[in-house]
């Protein structure tokens, strides 16, 4: 079943920027019986840290780090649902958006997925976003 569930392809679609063929393997695995907490902190994270490491090294640019973060957040909307679900177990809450004059919004994403996946309840105000929002919504 799920433990010995092979998520190397999802973590290769994601370092690909493969958006369709990662949204079909979180399908797929999560017909399968793997949980959303495993895709995203197994899968889809362990993927961008991949991602993240050939941009240190100057083996990825910003496009293959832009398309890999694309196939990440679309395999996380499906993913989203489930994850809200499961907020009896929640670690706490996280507010998070980028903020004004500012569109970086690559790395709040990935923050913000790997806060999901490590159990923290994440409100992701956007872009552009002014200090005033935040305060509300904190």
């Amino acid at each position: 079943m799920s433990q010995a569930y092979d998520l190397q392809p999802l973590i290769e679609a994601v370092v690909d920027g493969e958006v369709e063929e990662a949204i079909e393997l979180v399908s797929k695995a999560l017909d399968n019986g793997v949980g959303a907490q495993k895709l995203v902190e197994q899968g889809l994270v362990e993927g961008m840290k991949i991602v993240s490491d050939k941009y240190d090294a100057k083996e990825y640019f910003v496009p293959d780090l832009a398309a890999a973060a694309d196939a990440m957040n679309e395999a996380l909307e499906m993913l989203k649902p489930l994850l809200e679900a499961n907020t009896e177990d929640s670690k706490g809450t996280i507010v998070i958006g980028v903020v004004q004059d500012c569109s970086q919004e690559v790395g709040k994403n990935i923050v913000s997925a790997m806060l999901s996946g490590a159990g923290f309840d994440v409100y992701d105000l956007g872009i552009n976003v002014s200090p005033q929002d935040f305060v509300d919504k904190a």
